[in-house]
């Protein structure tokens, strides 16, 4: 089994003194399945054209010859970073039609390379704590990040690809309170996530 995680900050593992959710699954995975290979490819900062440039770069230099597609699993977490607004300008960094577009190209690149891709949802929001942000003077809306959801879910549907809402999850629980900085999960946080995904990675490996 190859794992790869593209993402940002939230997958890179910021804020979490385990490393993150990627890394938890990690060992959880490599508990079940010492010859699985996992690569967490987060990098703090990163929108999503930002992985559609460095997609194929990362995945030739984590492919080898004998790598099974049948068993590549690719997980995209991306999105955050290209929601939020800069300053008091009123729209988005990025534009929606522009994101929905590359989010389209980096589905179809996880397709080739993958039998197995799954797409998670951009995470709320604590907007006390989001609007500004305490490094930046950017802000972050859980509208906003409402309805770029609704356009990575349309695109998956169209796509035939797994949508994990996980922002429909948090919402039932008291997420603000597994958030660190009004984005970035804590450790908390980060254990509720690996274990969105654990139930994903669990029903593969008993297919």
């Amino acid at each position: 089994m190859r794992i790869i995680v593209f993402g940002d900050s939230i997958a890179q593992g910021y804020h979490d003194t385990c490393g993150g959710w990627v890394d938890r699954l990690k060992q959880y995975v490599l508990k079940n399945n010492k010859d699985a290979s996992i690569f967490n490819l987060g990098i703090s900062g990163d929108k999503v054209e930002h992985v559609v440039k460095r997609f194929n770069y990362e995945i030739g230099a984590r492919t080898k010859l004998w790598d099974s597609f049948d068993n590549s699993i690719i997980i995209l977490a991306v999105g955050t970073n290209d929601t939020y607004k800069q300053g008091k300008n009123p729209d988005s960094v990025t534009n929606k039609s522009v994101f929905a577009n590359d989010y389209s190209r980096l589905i179809d690149m996880a397709k080739i390379e993958a039998q197995h891709v799954l797409v998670c949802s951009i995470l709320p929001v604590d907007e006390l704590r989001a609007t500004p942000v305490s490094w930046d003077n950017i802000s972050y809306f859980n509208e906003i990040i409402d309805s770029y959801n609704v356009s990575i879910q349309n695109l998956c549907s169209e796509k035939g690809v797994k949508y994990l809402d996980s922002n429909l999850e948090a919402k039932k629980i008291d997420w603000d309170s597994m958030i660190y900085d009004g984005t970035h999960p804590n450790n908390d946080g980060h254990e509720w996530l690996f274990k969105q995904i654990q139930s994903y990675i669990d029903d593969l490996l008993q297919k």
